[in-house]
């Protein structure tokens, strides 16, 4: 499979280079010998020296040698920490004015897989795809009232929640160059998606009152990025790299939410708005691989991301609860996220 390939990216100009040389052998030997026989030795020497010069070539970066894999393929988990969000005051004593409810914290550590592929053209230049998905950062919280009025809703509540949600998707495209036994340079184009979630429940169970107040926001990140692998340290069997991809992307955020209610005068109302933003994201990957035989190796590492530039539902909270009020919707975009832990996989050479 990998010669097939590879026949249809430098076959044509190796046959020619082949042909090429051996007419100018023919030619030669009719030219220099008198019985018009083609001179082993030299033809042997040639051929050498055609191998020779087809390694030399390959080292240039325009015909992949054996060696080189053609398949890269990389399967690996990733556990991630998100750094907290802000929290929203959900209820107020009405009388005292005491905080009755907050927005909880995110469960800190959610888990994801990572899947990437590079297809190798020669031994320097690649075609990279990589894939990952994060799901979910998640927390809840809730309280008994007993039926304590409150400045949130307009019935007693006996009960009241919140919960908090969101995840993760990238996509990627890169082209690899490497440019030394160290260096690999990488240009591509990312897209990034960041979804996040805010929502209240407010119930008073006599009664059969209840309110839900639901803030969803949405990041979708697009645009070029470049980045860096280097080689930091190797032997025969271990390997420790250092990469980094970082890009300014535009960012098309929404806020999607709304405002329920059952067993009293409609609340019901949706709420959108729209923005779009510059945004800022870092990726680093500090891994030691493990190499065992040719083709399979075990890798294990650090990983680390920074997006700037985005909306957190959090941040939506107030406006939308405003919005009650008659506050015209909108939504800020001025959110920040830093993501970081390890990731652990097994690589395939084919």
């Amino acid at each position: 499979m990998r010669d097939s390939f590879r026949g249809r990216v430098g076959f044509s100009a190796v046959a020619l280079l082949w042909v090429t040389g051996l007419l100018a052998s023919l030619a030669g030997s009719a030219a220099g010998s008198d019985d018009g026989f083609i001179d082993v030795q030299t033809a042997e020497s040639r051929e050498n020296r055609w191998y020779d010069d087809r390694g030399a070539i390959g080292n240039g970066g325009t015909i992949a040698d054996d060696e080189t894999p053609l398949i890269t393929v990389r399967i690996n988990a990733l556990v991630l920490h998100r750094s907290s969000s802000p929290t929203n005051t959900v209820l107020t004593d009405s009388g005292t004015g005491d905080t009755l409810l907050t927005t909880p914290g995110h469960d800190p550590w959610a888990a994801g897989t990572e899947v990437d592929f590079i297809l190798n053209f020669t031994n320097t230049t690649a075609f990279e795809f990589d894939w990952f998905s994060i799901d979910d950062w998640f927390g809840q919280s809730a309280v008994d009232l007993g039926g304590t009025v409150v400045n949130q809703v307009p019935f007693p509540v006996t009960r009241a929640s919140s919960t908090v949600s969101s995840r993760l998707r990238n996509m990627e495209f890169n082209l690899r160059e490497q440019v030394s036994e160290t260096f690999t340079l990488l240009a591509g184009f990312r897209y990034l998606e960041f979804l996040d979630h805010v929502g209240a429940h407010y119930q008073n169970f006599p009664l059969g009152f209840s309110e839900d107040l639901t803030v969803e926001t949405g990041n979708r990140l697009y645009g070029v990025q470049i980045g860096v692998q280097a080689t930091l340290w190797k032997t025969e069997t271990w390997q420790f790299d250092a990469l980094i991809k970082t890009g300014m992307y535009g960012n098309l955020a929404n806020n999607s939410s709304g405002i329920f209610s059952s067993g009293i005068p409609s609340q019901a109302a949706n709420i959108r708005a729209l923005g779009s933003h510059s945004a800022f994201f870092g990726d680093l990957s500090l891994r030691a691989s493990r190499r065992f035989g040719d083709n399979v190796s075990l890798f294990v590492g650090y990983r680390l991301m920074y997006l700037d530039g985005i909306a957190l539902s959090a941040d939506q909270y107030d406006i939308v609860a405003a919005f009650k009020t008659g506050d015209v919707p909108n939504i800020d975009i001025s959110g920040s996220l830093l993501l970081q832990g390890i990731e652990a996989g097994v690589t395939f050479k084919f």
